[in-house]
């Protein structure tokens, strides 16, 4: 769900929405600390669910989510995916799965996670 409500943001915000550019203090702004912590700590939750290895840092899952939910967004906005009839469930919860694969979760219950959060 963090993904999809990301996603509605950036597609209703698009004039806000835009690459994340580095800051001349190296310092992330506050809403920017707030949206990744949570992130962060939804990625703890996986781990401590058990529906990824145990030994993956929190950290790094939540980099690898955010980059994912985030270059899809910048790609829609560009209109890439116009051709697509349903581009969440076609091209993003695809990719999606493929990380929560590759971090130890079974292609079954990743596929079904997805399908859950589909039908609501």
């Amino acid at each position: 769900m963090t993904g999809a409500n990301s996603r509605r943001f950036g597609l209703s915000t698009r004039g806000s929405y835009r690459p994340a550019q580095p800051r001349p203090d190296n310092e992330r702004p506050d809403a920017f600390k707030a949206a990744y912590e949570h992130l962060v700590q939804a990625a703890s939750r996986l781990i401590d669910s058990e529906r990824v290895r145990a030994d993956e840092d929190p950290e790094l899952i939540a980099d690898q989510l955010w980059s994912c939910v985030h270059g899809f967004v910048t790609l829609e906005l560009a209109g890439h995916f116009a051709h697509v009839s349903d581009p969440v469930h076609e091209r993003l919860q695809a990719l999606t799965v493929c990380v929560f694969v590759g971090h130890g979760d079974t292609l079954e219950r990743a596929v079904a996670s997805h399908d859950s959060v589909r039908c609501r």
